[in-house]
């Protein structure tokens, strides 16, 4: 599965850091994955909550 970094994911997303976070990974819409000390997020799953990406 494809991964990116959360600063890509937030940038895909067109949407503020601070929003990204409170709305998106504090609520657990959004998952984050520790791989090789890298906080990364599913491409899929932003497809799923931002459908225009």
């Amino acid at each position: 599965m494809n991964k990116v970094s959360i600063s890509e994911a937030i940038r895909m997303a067109g949407v503020s850091r601070s929003h990204f976070y409170s709305k998106y990974i504090n609520t657990g819409k959004i998952s984050v994955l520790a791989e090789d000390d890298k906080k990364l997020i599913e491409i899929s799953e932003l497809i799923c909550v931002f459908e225009n990406i």
